[in-house]
């Protein structure tokens, strides 16, 4: 569920946590780091929540919601 709303934004990617090995989860890794499009979209998704009130925002309102 969270890892396909990760994918879904751009910010990461998924693999079959189940299946894949040590050296496919490396590479996942390493797409996210360095691959441009990544990236940018997490930049983007920072200055989201930056503008929102940041982490500490964001903390308070999921503990509001439980």
């Amino acid at each position: 569920a969270m890892a396909s709303r990760i994918e879904y934004a751009g910010i990461g990617l998924r693999g079959d946590m189940k299946r894949f090995t040590p050296l496919e989860l490396q590479g996942l890794i390493e797409r996210v780091l360095k691959e441009d499009q990544f990236r940018d979209k997490i930049a983007s998704v920072r200055a989201d929540l930056e503008a929102c009130g940041g982490v500490d925002a964001a903390v308070a309102a999921i503990e509001r919601a439980f």
